[in-house]
């Protein structure tokens, strides 16, 4: 179980290091992602732009409440931070 919780912080204590080069996904609320979809993400292990972008959009609208749309619109508001 500890094990299990190392897991659980690691991902996080890269994305801080990582910071600087990779643009945050919070940052998509800035251009008209709502704020409930960034956490969809979050949810799913995305965090960074550019994480997502290494995504199909197939796994995309594979994450539960996004649909075709707003996988597009995500995108395309990604591609414009990055």
């Amino acid at each position: 179980p500890e094990d299990h919780q190392l897991q659980l912080v690691d991902p996080e204590l890269e994305i801080e290091e990582e910071d600087d080069s990779f643009e945050s996904i919070d940052k998509l609320t800035t251009h008209g992602i709502n704020a409930g979809d960034v956490k969809k993400l979050q949810d799913a292990g995305i965090y960074t732009c550019n994480g997502l972008m290494m995504h199909t959009k197939k796994s995309l609208t594979s994450i539960k409440g996004l649909s075709d749309a707003k996988v597009d619109k995500i995108c395309e508001a990604a591609e414009k931070l990055v």
